[in-house]
């Protein structure tokens, strides 16, 4: 389940939502760089009420537009046995992360390489 750190972080990713929708496409699971695109991650994020998501997003990472360049997040009871060998794997949000439940926090974030038209989102753990 995600949860937002404040209500500012909630907006600024809604209005990140949208604005990559646009840029990357709905349909593409490929930026132009053979990436990943932020609506794959946000996708995957809201698809997992077996875990505790947290996003949190600083007003030092977002554009004079409003748009996020890089958002935190914290994954809460997560067993990380068997998943800090996975987590680097290029698929990494097929891995059934809910048999991993229980266990320490796992935190990162998601950073826009590119630009806000042209974006190249990664993860980072």
């Amino acid at each position: 389940m995600i949860t937002f750190a404040d209500d500012y972080s909630k907006f600024v990713f809604s209005k990140t939502l949208e604005h990559m929708a646009n840029a990357e496409g709905y349909n593409n699971r490929r930026n132009v760089y053979g990436n990943r695109t932020f609506l794959d991650y946000a996708t995957v994020f809201m698809q997992m009420p077996h875990q505790d998501l947290n996003l949190m997003i600083s007003r030092a990472d977002v554009s004079k537009n409003g748009i996020a360049k890089e958002i935190s997040f914290r994954w809460d009871s997560v067993c990380i046995e068997g998943v800090e060998k996975l987590i680097h794997d290029p698929e990494w949000y097929y891995l059934e992360l809910a048999k991993f439940k229980g266990g320490r926090p796992l935190v990162g974030a998601l950073i826009n390489h590119g630009t806000e038209d042209a974006p190249n989102w990664s993860s980072h753990t």
